[in-house]
C-alpha cells in the first residue's frame, strides 16, 4: 500500500490522468445506462398510451388518423360500429402558440379536453399526485400533467393563465386563467406535458387559434 502511494505522489500527472480516464469512464457508462432505461420507459409508455385508443378523423385529414374537425352529433355513429365500447370528443391546441424549438429532448406542451371517465377504459391508468380530476360540466379548472406542473411551479389551488403568450403575438391574443385542481403522477410520456381542460374550454381555446375566417 506504502508503493502505491508513493507512486501516486511520484508522478502526480500520470496519476491524475489515470484517475480522472477512470472517473470518466464509470460517469460515462452510469449515465448512458440512465438514458437507456429512461428511454425504454419512454417507448414502453408510449406505445401502452397510444395502443389504448383509435383516433378517428374525417375525409380532409389526408390520412393523419385523427385530425381534422367532426361534429359531436358523429358521436352516436361511431359508438354504433361493432366493437366500439365508448367515443370521447378530443381537441388538443399547443400550449405555446408560435413558439420554435430546434431541438427538443421531450414532447412539447399542450392543451388537451379530458373526460374523466376515459380512464376506465384506457390500458394506460393516470393517477393523481394531488387533487382530483375535473369535475362534470365545470369550467375554468385544469389538470397539469408532472412536467408542466414542475415547469410553472404550480400546486393545487393555484392559477394558470393558458396558452403561453409568445413574444410576437398579436395584439388580439386571447388567454384564459384556469385553477389547477389536480396534478398527475409521472407518466414518462404524453401526459406529463399536458394541461387538460373541460371539453368546452378546449372547444373556445381551438376556436381562438383558428384564423378569424374559420372561427364561427
Amino acid at each position: 500500500m506504502n508503493q502505491i502511494v508513493r507512486n501516486l505522489v511520484r508522478r502526480k500527472l500520470r496519476s491524475f490522468l489515470t484517475i480522472s480516464g477512470i472517473v470518466i469512464g464509470i460517469l460515462a457508462l452510469t449515465t448512458m445506462g440512465a438514458l437507456a432505461n429512461n428511454f425504454n420507459a419512454l417507448l414502453d409508455g408510449g406505445a401502452k398510451y397510444i395502443a389504448g385508443y383509435v383516433p378517428v378523423g374525417d375525409a380532409s385529414s389526408n390520412g393523419l388518423s385523427g385530425s381534422g374537425v367532426l361534429p359531436l352529433a358523429k358521436q352516436s355513429d361511431l359508438a354504433a360500429v361493432p366493437g366500439v365500447a365508448r367515443v370521447f370528443p378530443s381537441i388538443q391546441v399547443a400550449a405555446k402558440p408560435g413558439s420554435f424549438q430546434v431541438v427538443s429532448l421531450g414532447l412539447p406542451d399542450y392543451i388537451s379536453s379530458l373526460d374523466p371517465a376515459e380512464n376506465n377504459y384506457s390500458a394506460f391508468k393516470i393517477t393523481y399526485a394531488s387533487g382530483r380530476s375535473l369535475a362534470a360540466g365545470a369550467s375554468g379548472e385544469v389538470v397539469l400533467g408532472s412536467n408542466m406542473a414542475a415547469e410553472f411551479k404550480k400546486r393545487v389551488g393555484d392559477s394558470l393563465t393558458l396558452p403561453i403568450k409568445p413574444s410576437d403575438a398579436n395584439a388580439d391574443f386571447v388567454q384564459h386563467t384556469y385553477t389547477v385542481v389536480g396534478i398527475l403522477n409521472r407518466t414518462l410520456t404524453a401526459p406529463d406535458t399536458a394541461a387538460y381542460v373541460n371539453l368546452a374550454d378546449a372547444q373556445q381555446l381551438l376556436k381562438e387559434q383558428l384564423p378569424v375566417a374559420l372561427q364561427e
